[in-house]
């Protein structure tokens, strides 16, 4: 399970499940100053073949899940961040669970699970981290039909 959000925008829950992938969008509706509401604008839930949920699986595999800190903060990085986006992530496999979570500080790609901001350096070029890899691989599933 994933989510990913913030105070006043879009808010999104994954889930996958075997050949399953299904999502949740919600929208931030302001009720009265300072109280907003966040109304289902969006559901799905999508039955994946077999050999695009088998890449999808090992896709995940790849980003190395179990390894990634259980939070990560702006002060990982000795930063201050004020807003911005909340993220957790739940993974079970079966044999291991691992809860992982952030303030606007994400897992890196290399080496695996140190923090980073919304992209990181490799070879020389900025590449989504590896929740954001994680969050488009999840999005591009559940839009499948």
């Amino acid at each position: 399970m994933l989510y990913d959000g913030g105070a006043v925008s879009t808010n999104y829950l994954f889930v996958i499940a075997d050949h399953h992938v299904g999502f949740d969008v919600y929208r931030p509706k302001p009720v009265k100053p300072g109280e907003t509401h966040y109304v289902i604008a969006r559901q799905r839930w999508t039955k994946l073949d077999a050999q695009t949920a088998s890449l999808v699986w090992k896709r995940i595999e790849e980003l190395r899940i179990l390894d990634w800190k259980d939070q990560y903060s702006p002060k990982d990085l000795n930063m201050q961040i004020s807003d911005g986006t909340q993220w957790w992530v739940t993974f079970r496999d079966g044999k291991a669970e691992k809860k992982s979570g952030g303030n606007n500080v994400y897992p890196k790609l290399s080496p695996i699970g140190d923090p980073t901001l919304q992209t990181e350096l490799l070879t020389g070029q900025p590449v989504p981290n590896a929740y954001h890899r994680l969050l488009r691989l999840l999005r591009e599933s559940a839009e499948k039909d």
